[in-house]
C-alpha cells in the first residue's frame, strides 16, 4: 500500500475514534438507559444496534461521495440537528415525568413494552441520522483508489466507532452504578430530563 493509502487509514482511525468519543454517541444512552432501569447488557445491546446503524449511513453516503463526488456537498450543506432535537425532547419529557413524580413500573404490560420500543427506536434514530460527516471527506478522497480501500476503510470506521462508544459507555455506566445517592434518586427523571436538555442545546452548537 502506498503513502496514501497508510494516510487515509491513519486519518480514518483517528476521524472515527475521535467521533466516537463525543458524548452524543453514548451518553444519552447511558442516562437514558439507567433512567429507564435497562439492564447493562440490553443498554450496550441498544448502542450496538443504534452504532451499526450510524456506521451504515456513514458508509453508505462516504460510497455515494465516492461516486459522485463533489455532488455530496449537496447532501450535507444543510445539517439539521436531528439529534439534538432528539435529545431535547426526549430530555423535555423526563423533565415532566420527573415533576409529576412518576414512578418507575415492575410489570412488563404491552404499554410499558411499547414505550420501551419506542425509547429505544428514538436512541436508534438519534445515531443513525446524524452520520460522521468528517469520515464522508475520506471516502470521497478515497474514491479514485479502487473498492478495496473503500471497504477497508467501513470496517476500519466502523470496528473504530462502535469499539470506542461502547468502551466509553462500559466505563460510565460502572461509574454510573457504584453512585448512591438516595436525596437524588428521587428525582432522577427530573434530573436526568434537564441534563438531556442541555446536552441536546450544547450538540446543536458543537456536535
Amino acid at each position: 500500500m502506498g503513502l496514501n493509502v497508510y494516510s487515509l487509514i491513519s486519518g480514518a482511525v483517528t476521524i472515527s475514534a475521535f467521533h466516537a468519543i463525543l458524548p452524543s454517541h453514548w451518553l444519552p444512552f447511558v442516562l437514558v438507559g439507567k433512567a429507564e432501569k435497562w439492564s447493562r447488557g440490553k443498554i450496550l445491546g441498544v448502542l450496538t444496534l443504534a452504532g451499526g446503524g450510524h456506521v451504515f449511513v456513514t458508509a453508505l453516503l462516504g460510497f455515494i461521495a465516492a461516486l459522485i463526488g463533489k455532488k455530496i456537498t449537496f447532501m450535507i450543506g444543510t445539517k439539521i440537528p436531528i439529534a439534538s432535537i432528539i435529545l431535547i425532547v426526549f430530555g423535555l419529557v423526563y423533565f415532566g415525568l420527573g415533576l409529576r413524580g412518576h414512578e418507575h413500573v415492575s410489570n412488563f404490560s404491552v404499554k410499558s413494552k411499547r414505550r420501551e420500543f419506542a425509547t429505544a427506536a428514538s436512541l436508534f434514530l438519534m445515531l443513525t441520522l446524524t452520520p460522521c460527516e468528517p469520515m464522508v471527506v475520506v471516502y470521497f478522497t478515497a474514491g479514485s483508489l479502487g473498492l478495496k480501500l473503500l471497504l477497508l476503510l467501513t470496517v476500519v470506521m466502523g470496528a473504530s466507532t462502535l469499539g470506542g462508544m461502547l468502551i466509553l459507555t462500559y466505563l460510565a455506566l460502572l461509574g454510573y452504578e457504584r453512585l448512591n445517592f438516595p436525596r437524588l434518586e428521587k428525582h432522577e427523571r427530573t434530573v436526568i430530563g434537564g441534563i438531556l436538555v442541555i446536552l441536546g442545546i450544547l450538540f446543536a452548537f458543537v456536535d
